[in-house]
């Protein structure tokens, strides 16, 4: 994790959310793990299943599966964390987006 610390202090500073969610991936990427370069005792792979931030100003949450690279959000709002009895569970896409471009 020394690299992402160096990037963490080298980034350009961010103006706002959006650049630095981007300017997070771009850190957090630096030390995923892809499928099988691990191998745990067991046999078994291990690699990084997701990636995670949190916006603590918009209470926004930010996520990616290893499946899906699309960076997923969900705003926990005053009414979602106050009045919210039973967990909530949303459908994320687990199949990769490809901009696919036509000429």
């Amino acid at each position: 994790f020394v690299r992402a610390a160096y990037l963490k202090e080298n980034v350009v500073p961010a103006k706002n959310e959006e650049e630095a969610i981007t300017n997070v991936w771009y850190i957090l990427n630096s030390v995923r793990i892809p499928n099988g370069a691990v191998i745990k005792e067991n046999g078994d792979p291990d690699f990084t299943q997701y990636v995670a931030s949190m916006c603590s100003e918009s209470k926004t949450y930010y996520f990616t599966s290893y499946e899906n690279n699309q960076i997923n959000s969900v705003t926990l709002t005053d009414d979602l964390l106050e009045n919210t009895k039973e967990p909530i569970t949303y459908v994320v896409d687990t199949v990769q987006k490809v901009n696919h471009l036509a000429q």
